[in-house]
């Protein structure tokens, strides 16, 4: 269903029907996401920030050393992985919106 939504808006922009109306609500939706993505940013940072402190080890560092092998498959470094790719694919949603990505 989104994605017909999408494609919709898209041909109707293409075709320069868009609107005001369809232009500030795409820019409004576009605004909502981010601030969502900043938040969830903001929100994973501290529990991230913890297990750093724990393990004495930079999320980036882990990250490389967990996906290599290196280190076990522990409960705490499952969910700091699962933590640390949440965030990643916050970063990564929030440089699309911004159209940095």
């Amino acid at each position: 269903m989104a994605m017909a939504s999408v494609h919709s808006l898209e041909r109707l922009m293409r075709v320069g029907l868009d609107t005001p109306f369809v232009q500030n609500a795409l820019e409004k939706l576009v605004q909502d996401q981010i601030a969502h993505e900043a938040d969830e940013l903001e929100r994973l940072r501290p529990r991230l920030a913890e297990y750093e402190s724990r393990f004495g080890m930079t999320s980036v560092e882990f990250f490389e050393r967990y996906q290599s092998g290196e280190i076990g498959d522990e409960m705490d470094y499952f969910e700091w992985n699962v933590l640390y790719k949440m965030f990643l694919d916050s970063q990564q949603r929030l440089g699309y919106l911004r159209n940095e990505a």
